[in-house]
């Protein structure tokens, strides 16, 4: 008995069949991608609103000027910047004037994303050191 190989047909229906299962997850797995860089974002502004704390426990509760005073209180530059932020310099600059992309201010809540990069919406902190999502408005 002669082995037999594989048809063309039956080798484009499994191509077609692999092309079909990738073109179902690559959506899923692009969403993922998404809410891991939230995430990563809202972790960034956690921490900036934990140097402010430290800063305004060290400054007698005064609020802090954003992002100059409580430079010193962040450790990472990488913490500045959302990982969404398209115009972030590549590489991120160790010295210098900090590049941020939030926006800092003292109402409504104390800092959030420039633009909704997440899904239509900001992270934002606030001024009791919660961080969430907020959909814009």
């Amino acid at each position: 008995m002669k082995h037999r190989g594989f048809t063309l047909v039956e080798l484009l229906v499994v191509i077609a069949i692999i092309l079909v299962l990738l073109a179902i997850a690559l959506p899923v797995l692009l969403k993922a991608r998404g809410k891991a860089l939230q995430t990563t974002c809202l972790s960034n502004l956690a921490q900036l609103g934990k140097a402010a704390k430290m800063w305004a426990i060290d400054n007698n509760s005064h609020s802090p000027r954003w992002p100059d005073e409580i430079a010193p209180y962040v450790g990472n530059r990488k913490l500045w910047v959302c990982p969404l932020d398209p115009d972030t310099p590549s590489p991120l600059p160790q010295t210098g004037p900090i590049y941020t992309s939030y926006i800092f201010r003292r109402t409504f809540g104390v800092a959030r994303d420039r633009e909704p990069w997440h899904h239509g919406g900001f992270n934002v902190l606030y001024h009791d050191g919660r961080v969430k999502w907020q959909a814009a408005r």
